[in-house]
């Protein structure tokens, strides 16, 4: 602990003290506070401040700026626990011009492939969520492409910065490659990211649908 010596002092005195990193920062706060002899407390907020991240595409993505989403980045910029589902026309993850499994090097480090799919096709089960109308390859890279890393676009949660690392993309195929989609497919679209095992008793279901 040591007295912090600024000139506006009045009847009151400031001090700077540091804990051990295994006391909650929050708590030790709150404790502080309830003492009749101390007016406030306050935690060392110490920001990093980014800047545009270094993927090629950035300039283009006026909806960046929009967001403000540098600003939020320097908080957060992804999270690997939170579970986004695509409920599209798939995505990017087959090469049709070679006929190899190339998953799009923008979004591979981000994509849930627990079943070894990178997705779920609801039309066609055990096949891969390939995107032949680009539209869900493109809500999945404004959502998760791996952002500040050299490549494409930056997702809006894509991680990138700092220890972050970016959000899972679930991505379900339920379009019909150009025709419209029944409802029985749309909903079950929904059902499918809620339980992408099949099996209601364990915890793996989405955090948050986009369906667009």
């Amino acid at each position: 602990m040591r007295n912090v010596d600024i000139s506006c002092q009045y009847e009151a005195n400031f001090y700077h003290i540091i804990f051990d990193s295994t006391f909650n920062v929050v708590d030790l706060i709150n404790d502080f506070y309830s003492k009749d002899e101390v007016i406030e407390s306050w935690p060392v907020v110490i920001l990093e401040y980014y800047q545009d991240p270094n993927d090629p595409g950035f300039d283009t993505q006026w909806g960046m700026s929009k967001i403000d989403a540098t600003s939020a980045w320097e908080y957060e910029s992804g999270n690997s626990s939170v579970i986004i589902g695509i409920s599209d026309s798939g995505a990017d993850v087959y090469d049709e011009e070679n006929q190899q499994a190339t998953v799009h090097p923008d979004l591979l480090q981000n994509l849930w492939n627990e079943n070894g799919l990178y997705g779920i096709n609801v039309g066609q089960p055990g096949l891969r969520p390939i995107d032949y109308l680009g539209h869900g390859t493109h809500v999945a890279g404004i959502t998760g492409a791996v952002t500040n890393n050299y490549i494409g676009i930056a997702g809006v949660a894509g991680g990138g910065f700092g220890n972050d690392d970016g959000i899972k993309l679930l991505i379900v195929k339920m379009s019909g490659d150009g025709t419209m989609t029944a409802e029985e497919i749309m909903a079950e679209s929904i059902c499918q990211a809620l339980n992408p095992d099949g099996d209601w008793n364990t915890d793996d279901w989405v955090d948050i649908i986009n369906m667009s």
